[in-house]
């Protein structure tokens, strides 16, 4: 259920794109570095949790809790790549005052 967040380049994608706009928001760095450990440790949780209860979870979803489930996070990781998207428009497209 996991798979499109732990397996393949497109993670490894995801992660540098998120971290690098997180540089870039109005955040006080050690707020930023918190807010990304805390993200990184329930995020390391839930696939460890989905990973060790697999059987057990997909056993109590039945074929179509997990068809829902795995709709879900496509449709997580299609936000994700949509806020990439518009975080790349934003930067090629739009003036920033300050770098003048």
């Amino acid at each position: 259920m996991t798979f499109p967040l732990t397996v393949g380049p497109g993670s490894i994608c995801v992660a540098v794109t998120l971290g690098a706009g997180m540089r870039s928001r109005d955040v006080p760095p050690l707020t930023a570095v918190l807010g990304c450990t805390i993200g990184i440790v329930l995020v390391s949780a839930a696939i460890y949790f989905s990973y060790r209860f697999a059987s057990r979870l997909v056993r109590a979803l039945g074929r179509t809790g997990t068809v829902i489930v795995l709709r879900l996070s496509a449709f997580i990781l299609l936000a994700v790549g949509v806020q990439i998207l518009c975080d790349g428009l934003v930067e090629r497209f739009v003036v920033n005052p300050a770098a003048n």
